[in-house]
């Protein structure tokens, strides 16, 4: 979850701190800060958190509070946010699930969740 001031915010201090010449130039920023500053609202992260574990998905903040770890049945995540989910498997033995081709956000997490 990631708010559009925060990312603007992002944004701006990147460039700052990135740019010779600016008074930021080369000023880079504690984790704390910086998490800080990307942390997202408390209650949007409730509302979306609601969102989801009504639709069979379980989350829980992240460390930096910024975004949501969540686990679903593929079922519950295709029904979501439309799409197929795949799983593949490396010869290894190690799988991976991917959402296969568009999908959408429900009416209830829009302008609320930035990206997945």
């Amino acid at each position: 979850i990631c708010t559009p001031s925060s990312t603007e915010k992002l944004e701006e201090l990147f460039w700052a701190i990135s740019t010779p010449g600016t008074a930021q130039y080369g000023q880079h920023m504690a984790l704390k800060d910086l998490n800080a500053l990307t942390a997202s609202d408390p209650a949007v992260v409730a509302d979306v958190s609601a969102t989801l574990r009504a639709a069979g998905v379980a989350c829980q903040t992240a460390g930096t509070g910024a975004s949501l770890a969540c686990k679903g049945s593929a079922a519950a995540v295709e029904a979501l946010l439309g799409g197929q989910v795949n799983e593949y498997a490396h010869e290894s033995g190690k799988k991976v699930h991917r959402l296969l081709g568009e999908y959408t956000f429900p009416a209830a997490l829009e302008g609320k969740v930035e990206f997945i």
